[in-house]
């Protein structure tokens, strides 16, 4: 066999030699691949574990600074705005980007921005999925109006759905089980509430039923270690609803779904796999029996529970420890509801 030589005489490679490299070359990349991305993967179910943790503290945080409450998921429209009333303080949290602000208006009946701007958590640490981290800052935060003179001042984010404000306050990496602790009043919750009495006094004024069947404070929990307060989830994007009054009526009912509609890896609430609870909205749907979950699916049907991490959810009990459950496991209503004393328990009014 003649060698091929080089002007400087020196032995090339042939052709055959080159497909060979580049053979092993592409099993090698076929091989790491699916390594690179289960580490990937691997890595962002770690960071939405700690992010799980923190928000954990954060929500303890909060009861150990309210005389022991716990975070409301949803207030009422009331409650949500001052009513003109310039010297009333009405449930008012803090504007997470201007910080000598308060936050009114629609934005904050569900519970995103509220806990954003009573924790003080950051965009990172409450939407860890980073691509939608980067596409909710790219979104325009102009409040709707500024109150200077008003006592406290605030800031309004009331019409644009496709607002950073309103991104955060629908849409959370970890949703909040409102429906049995802390409360909801579109799931019920509140219903006595009354505008007129205690105006100064908000927790005079929330209207709690005498039979309650919702965690209000941190010292009703039975049992701490076992009672969800957090979970993965996911819910259709706030900005394809095209306003807040549009098809989620202010977040009390889900939003319109249909096969390709924008799903973000987050929403502000889950909710549980039994249905038979109070509620002033439309009534959730109990959860499928078969455990087989798809992506391309209503975010509703697992009630917003998004297992996706090898088919499983991390959780966040009262108690702050964290775990990974599969929808199989986040069935057992024990978990969801302190009153609970079976898996398939079931409110009865």
């Amino acid at each position: 066999m003649v060698l091929q030589r080089t002007q400087s005489g020196r032995r090339a490679f042939t052709l055959i030699e080159l497909l060979v490299v580049i053979t092993i070359i592409a099993l090698l990349i076929s091989i790491l691949l699916p390594a690179l991305a289960g580490a990937r993967a691997a890595a962002y179910a770690m960071r939405e574990e700690a992010a799980g943790q923190q928000k954990g503290v954060a929500w303890h945080t909060y009861a150990v600074d309210n005389q022991d409450a716990a975070f409301t998921g949803y207030i009422p429209w009331a409650v949500g705005h001052l009513n003109n009333q310039i010297t009333t303080k009405v449930w008012l949290h803090p504007d997470p980007w201007m910080h000598n602000f308060m936050v009114e208006g629609n934005v904050i009946k569900p519970g995103g921005l509220r806990f954003m701007g009573a924790t003080g958590m950051p965009l990172d640490s409450l939407m860890i999925h980073k691509q939608t981290a980067n596409d909710f800052r790219s979104r325009p935060n102009i409040p709707t109006q500024q109150n200077i003179t008003w006592s406290p001042p605030t800031t309004l984010y009331d019409t644009d759905v496709g607002s950073l404000a309103a991104a955060m306050a629908y849409h959370h990496s970890l949703g909040m089980n409102s429906t049995y602790v802390g409360g909801s009043w579109h799931r019920g919750a509140m219903q006595g509430y009354q505008v007129a009495s205690a105006a100064n006094n908000w927790q005079a004024r929330i209207g709690h039923p005498p039979r309650l069947w919702y965690v209000t404070h941190l010292h009703q929990v039975l049992k701490p270690d076992r009672l969800y307060v957090f979970a993965s989830s996911r819910g259709v994007d706030v900005r394809t609803t095209g306003s807040f009054a549009g098809a989620g009526n202010y977040g009390r009912n889900p939003f319109n779904w249909t096969p390709g509609t924008a799903v973000v890896p987050g929403y502000w609430e889950v909710t549980p796999p039994r249905s038979g609870y109070p509620t002033n909205s439309t009534a959730m749907p109990a959860w499928p029996v078969s455990n087989s979950f798809s992506e391309i699916s209503n975010p509703i049907t697992y009630g917003y529970v998004h297992p996706r991490h090898a088919r499983k959810a991390i959780t966040v009990s009262i108690d702050g420890h964290v775990e990974r459950n599969s929808l199989e496991q986040m069935r057992d209503m024990r978990r969801w509801a302190n009153k609970a004393d079976r898996p398939d328990w079931n409110f009865t009014p």
